[in-house]
Order: C-alpha cells, then structure tokens, then sequence
C-alpha cells in the first residue's frame, strides 16, 4: 500500500505521540485499544472544556501543532480531501495514523485555533490572576514605602541641589534653579574629595542631612521592597495584565455576538458523532464566574499606573520613566531601577561616613558643625550654625569698637 504523511514537522509528531500514549497509559487497556481510547478522550475533554483532562500545557502543545497545521494551507486542504476521498480506510493508509486520526478530530471543530485560544485563557486565567494580583502587591508595596519617605527624599534632593549650585558657582558650570534630573545623582559620585579620593560628594551632601531623615531613606525594608519592585518590572507588570484583559474581552464579545476577534465560531450542541459541544456554554460560565474578578484587576492596575505616573511626576523627571521603558536607555529606565540605584549609593554611603569617621578621616570641627554628626561632636547643627553667627556678630561689634 502507499502511505502519506500530513505530519511533516518531527516535533509536532512527538509532542502529539507522547500526549497520546501519556493518556492512554492512563486508560490501562491494551496498546491500540489505549490509543484510540486516548484519541476519544482528548477529542472528548476539548469538547467539553474539561481541564482536569486538558491542562494548559496539554492544550497549548495541541494548539501550536494544529495552528501550524492550518497555516499550510495546501498540506491542511490536501490532508481533508484525502480523508473525505477515502473514508474510514483513509488513516490506514497513513504514516502514524494514530496522530492523523485525532489531528482530524481535531479539525472537525469549528475555528478550532481559536477555540484552544480562548480555552487557553479560561485554564490558565485564575493562576494568571493570582500571578497579576502578586506583581501589583509588589509594587504597591514599594510606592507606600516611597511615599512613607517623599519629605525625607525632598529634602535630600534640595541638599544636593543646593551643594551642586554652591560648587558650581563662580564657575562656568550651570547652576540650576530648579531642580535637576535623576541620572545627575550619580555625578555626586565621579567627584572626589581632592585630599581623600575615598570621599565623593554625596558623601558632603549627606553630611548636611538630618540623621532621621537617612535612617528613613536607608532603611533594609525599603530597599529590599524597591529591589522586588525593580525586578518586577513595571513593563512586563502592566503589559502582561493589558494582554490578559484583552483576552478576556474578546471572549465576553464571543459570547455576546458569537464573534471571536472579528469572526465567527459557530455554535454547535452535538458534533458529526453524536458528543455533546460545550464550548460556547463554557465560555458564557466563564466570562460570568471571572468578570468581576477581571474588572477589580484592571481598577487595581489602573491604580499602580496611575501611582507610576504621579510619582515621575513628584520627581519632576517624569519623560525619563514615564511610560514604563521595555528596555532600559541612556535617558529612559523603570523608575525602581533608577530608585534602586539612589538609595543603594545612600546606604552605601552612610556605611562608608560611619567608618572614616570613626578612623577619624574627617576633623571633628568640621564634623560639629554638620546636622549628621553635630550631636556626637557635642553641638547639633542648628546649635552650630546658632553659635557661629553669634561669633559673626561678636567679631562685627569688636570691630566697630576698634
């Protein structure tokens, strides 16, 4: 006899096989009746929309073989004109017909790619939530942390802003008037003190930094939840969320107009063979037992985009995080990146004033006179400032004396 094979691909072929003889291990018969035993319970359990037969996986491998399939159309036309010419005889005649027989059962069911679509979606669709909800809690957890500490942060940014401009001066360096952009934090780090190379200049900006302030801002908790946040990824957080919820809006519209992405999917109640088709009835129960959880999902998004936003914009650098960048750029990255980064080099550099003032790096005048180390020295910085612009004085009256 002369055999055809309509199964050109090797590895559709095997993922197809092992799907068939995994079930029909399951049916405990022997070999061929197990396989064609197999066939009726996978052609049955797609029917039916019963995922504890057909997980997400079982129906994605399906999905992706059949959808190759159908887009070549001579091998998919040639295959069911075949089948039709021969009949019942047809798969004998076929290389592997145990695959042909359910890649034809398979096809028996109307616009049976986006069948698996939507399947796909209702069967994967309450962990996909779960996963969703999770990454969301991630990143409200950071924004509550962040704006727990906006005054702190305000106020760090307005030291630094004001020790740039004092170093600028008298120079031909800009001086800015108002404010500047995140990635400028990190020059505070390329400049070093010129007798102690290990010294930065972030490290004389927090020393002008109130100390409950950086024990705010360089709390573990804090950047432990913006490093989660960080490797959420704003992007992938909320383009994900989009892409679940646009599904799902396409089987709501199936289900109100019969129409799926624009075509329609026919209703049938019973197949060619007499078993009942429940797809239709499926989604309906679908999209009634996960419409509210899909719209409290988007409220949810919709909040942490709109808290993304605001918080560029407090920052008043929202062009360079603003929409949330799928790669990072020279001028454009997630914002727990560049937050991630911020606070790191803070932590960092409070560990590293700590210590050299505790090697005695820096003179403990100078020290005195600073909000961090003012009260270890014996005066507070605003005790220090007090005492200095009395000495000012002072020395104007023994002047004017003289």
């Amino acid at each position: 006899r002369q055999t055809t094979n309509f199964l050109l691909d090797a590895k559709h072929r095997k993922s197809l096989d092992i799907l068939v003889r995994r079930e029909a291990i399951l049916s405990r018969l022997p070999q061929q009746a197990g396989i064609d035993a197999a066939i009726r319970s996978i052609l049955e359990s797609i029917r039916k929309c019963d995922y504890t037969r057909c997980t997400p996986a079982k129906l994605q491998e399906i999905q992706k073989v059949v959808q190759e399939h159908v887009k070549d159309e001579a091998t998919h036309t040639a295959f069911l004109a075949f089948v039709d010419k021969n009949g019942k005889d047809a798969f004998a005649q076929l290389e592997h017909s145990h695959l042909h027989k359910l890649l034809h059962g398979l096809l028996q069911m109307p616009c049976i790619v986006m069948r698996l679509e939507c399947m796909i979606l209702e069967s994967s669709f309450g962990d996909h939530l779960a996963h969703y909800r999770g990454n969301l809690d991630i990143l409200r957890a950071a924004f509550q942390c962040i704006a727990e500490r906006l005054p702190a942060l305000r106020r760090l940014f307005l030291t630094a802003e004001s020790v740039g401009n004092c170093l600028n001066s008298d120079s031909n360096a800009p001086v800015t008037g108002h404010g500047f952009r995140l990635c400028s934090l990190e020059k505070f780090l390329e400049l070093k003190a010129p007798s102690h190379k290990e010294l930065t200049l972030l490290h004389f900006v927090l020393l002008w930094v109130e100390e409950a302030d950086l024990q705010a801002l360089c709390d573990p908790h804090v950047l432990d939840c913006i490093n989660r946040a960080r490797l959420a990824t704003s992007y992938l957080v909320f383009q994900d969320i989009i892409t679940a919820l646009e599904g799902f809006r396409n089987v709501e519209n199936l289900v109100s107009t019969g129409k799926y992405r624009g075509q329609v999917i026919p209703r049938h109640t019973v197949t060619t063979d007499g078993e009942p088709d429940l797809f239709h009835s499926g989604m309906e129960n679908f999209v009634a037992r996960a419409g509210q959880e899909a719209k409290e999902l988007w409220s949810y998004a919709l909040s942490m985009f709109t808290a993304y936003k605001d918080l560029g914009t407090y920052l008043h650098d929202l062009q360079a995080v603003y929409p949330p960048p799928q790669e990072p750029k020279d001028d454009r990255n997630d914002i727990f990146a560049i937050l991630e980064v911020i606070f790191n080099n803070l932590a960092n550099a409070r560990t590293d004033l700590e210590r050299e003032v505790q090697n005695e790096v820096l003179p403990s005048e100078i020290l005195a006179i600073t909000p961090l180390f003012g009260a270890k020295f014996g005066t507070s910085g605003a005790d220090a400032e007090q005492k200095e612009q009395q000495q000012q004085e002072e020395q104007k009256k023994q002047h004017s004396f003289a």
